[in-house]
């Protein structure tokens, strides 16, 4: 067997053998000398190619951080001291293709004497540069979940703020319009002030909702053709109807559209991008006090493919710190007058979802001394016609409906849900028959003689709304509306494919429930 005669220790085949297998080099430093020697092993760990396997200690020492070094003789000290075995973990820098990289390495090592009486220092190494990089990597893994904890923690207590605010008016105002003593001009205003309240609450947690489905890619998109003047004209009134909402008398809108743009088309989700620019618009009303607001839309020479919208603001200039947490979750924003609006930071993060699910991009700059600008490309298609819009209307006296000898069905588990339904057509005449259960419903359509509409509930405990309605198309031919809390495009979708005949949405609005249940009654015989 051979073996490789050292002053210090029989360095043989099996020596050999045995570091190859643990991936350990050793290495020898004898105390008074100014060398060291290196295993093929060791060379190896150092990128040394040499085949010498002895170096000046130098060549080793200049390849390690002063803080290391100092370390290191610290600790040498100490096992010479106590003839200990001493663990080091140091950073290692060396040359390779040209550039300058780094190992971490970690040395055991002990003091010891060879026969002559002889200190020497002999140890080995271990590369642990991917153990490290695993180390740091968890590190900054750990970092990101601790901030990601702390500004979901932070987030969570600014929209527990903005429910409980809307509440807090709703329950006040509804308390104040009980009171016997109340004025009734008062009383209704009270009453308003709650609804508008209720209504801002229902908003919020739709886009809460909006915000889960888009984080765990629940959403789906309805693709048709989009004229660009009815997505304008749509959002010059949402901005009418919400400057007046908000109170904002001294803030103006601008348009700033080529004309020839209006006829454009591009095919994509309709309902999406009027929520797009609903947010971005609602947004910028809510960031300005007074001034002027400009909703632009344009195309660029250098990009045939893309139409672009923007939409500037009259509020505070932002940072580009502040700029770049516009479209992120957990952020938290200040409005002007000491103000906190839509401090959840909602609006824009969904706009981001939307417009990128869309195969758009979106952004935002501010170049002028006051306000922001919010912009967002999609792809243009211009080979469609406009699809119908809605528009937004002032609100109107409402109808009066009379469905004397009609009879509604209505299925609802929740009693409360139903006492709301019976005082919404009280003064309708219509005759109510309540089920609490699916199965109960279908027992009432097998057994009564007259039912001219259902209203029916779709989550209800055994037979749900799905169900129920099969049995009932199976026993009679009569129109049988889905009312549901859920809000999503995919669940309006399904309650049509299954064979409803209209979908509500939950909480019900009033003027929408008597005027769907007016389309299906008025044209029913006595």
């Amino acid at each position: 067997m051979k073996k490789e005669k050292l002053p210090y220790f029989n360095y043989n085949e099996d020596v050999r053998r045995l570091e190859a297998i643990c991936q350990r080099g050793i290495w020898v430093k004898p105390l008074n000398e100014d060398k060291i020697w290196l295993s093929d092993i060791a060379k190896k760990i150092l990128e040394i190619k040499s085949k010498e396997r002895t170096f000046p200690l130098s060549f080793f020492s200049a390849s390690i951080t002063a803080s290391d070094r100092q370390h290191f003789s610290i600790l040498v000290k100490e096992s010479m001291r106590t003839l200990t075995v001493q663990s080091f973990e140091l950073r290692y820098l060396y040359h390779s293709n040209n550039s300058r990289k780094t190992k971490y390495l970690q040395l055991n090592f002990g003091a010891d004497k060879n026969k002559e009486g002889k200190m020497f220092l002999m140890g080995t190494m271990y590369d642990i540069t991917r153990q490290k990089k695993k180390e740091e990597e968890l590190e900054r893994v750990k970092e990101k979940l601790d901030e990601s904890d702390s500004l979901m923690n932070y987030f969570l207590a600014n929209l527990s703020y903005e429910i409980r605010n809307p509440v807090n008016t709703i329950l006040g105002f509804s308390e104040l319009a009980s009171l016997h003593d109340v004025d009734e001009n008062k009383r209704k205003e009270y009453i308003q002030l709650a609804i508008r309240r209720c209504k801002e609450l229902i908003g919020l947690l739709d886009d809460i909702i909006d915000l889960s489905k888009f984080e765990s890619g629940q959403v789906t998109f309805n693709i048709i053709p989009c004229k660009i003047e009815s997505l304008i004209g749509d959002a010059v009134s949402f901005f009418d109807n919400t400057v007046r909402y908000f109170s904002k008398e001294h803030v103006t809108l601008k348009t700033d559209v080529a004309t020839h743009l209006l006829s454009h088309t591009i095919y994509s989700d309709y309902g999406r991008l009027q929520q797009v620019l609903h947010l971005v618009l609602e947004h910028a009303i809510l960031r300005s006090e007074k001034g002027v607001i400009t909703l632009g839309c344009h195309k660029k020479k250098e990009d045939k493919d893309n139409i672009f919208f923007y939409v500037t603001d009259a509020g505070p200039r932002l940072s580009q710190e502040e700029q770049k947490t516009l479209f992120y979750p957990f952020r938290k924003m200040d409005f002007p007058s000491g103000k906190k609006a839509g401090e959840s930071g909602i609006r824009l993060i969904l706009a981001r979802y939307i417009i990128e699910a869309l195969k758009g991009t979106i952004g935002a700059n501010a170049e002028s001394e006051k306000g922001i600008t919010v912009f967002f490309s999609l792809p243009e298609n211009s080979h469609f016609k406009p699809p119908a819009t809605e528009k937004f209307h002032e609100e109107k006296k409402p109808a009066t409906y009379l469905w004397k000898n009609k009879v509604i069905l209505v299925v609802e588990d929740e009693e409360i849900n139903f006492r709301f339904i019976e005082a919404v057509l009280n003064s309708t005449s219509v005759q109510l028959v309540h089920a609490s259960t699916g199965k109960e419903a279908v027992e009432l359509c097998r057994s009564l003689p007259r039912i001219d509409l259902v209203l029916l509930d779709l989550k209800m405990p055994g037979m749900n709304g799905f169900e129920t309605l099969k049995e009932i198309k199976s026993l009679r031919k009569i129109p049988v509306i889905a009312q549901s809390a859920y809000t999503l495009q995919e669940i309006q979708s399904l309650g049509k494919r299954s064979g409803f005949d209209d979908f509500l949405t939950k909480p019900l609005d009033i003027q929408t429930l008597l005027s769907t249940i007016d389309k299906y009654l008025s044209n029913v015989a006595e």
